[in-house]
């Protein structure tokens, strides 16, 4: 059984993994979105970037050729994770 604490350090640590991704990619607007190919993102961060969608964590928009792009927001505030 795995602890929340523990839950919660691994999803943290995978939050930070694929921000520096997308940043390394230039996604860090709207307009320099990138696809999952371009971050580079893998399997297992195929599977949470819909989680971190969801809680605003990283931001999904559609491109002109409708394939979903993804990018994050500079940060104004520290967050905990």
């Amino acid at each position: 059984m795995v602890s929340g604490a523990a839950a919660g350090g691994r999803a943290a640590r995978r939050r930070r993994e694929m921000r520096k991704k997308l940043e390394r990619a230039g996604a860090t607007s709207k307009e320099t979105a990138v696809t999952i190919e371009e971050a580079g993102f893998d399997e297992i961060e195929k599977k949470w970037l819909g989680w971190f969608v969801s809680l605003g964590k990283i931001k999904k928009t559609i491109g002109d050729n409708g394939k979903d792009r993804y990018y994050i927001e500079p940060s104004k505030e520290i967050s905990w994770w």
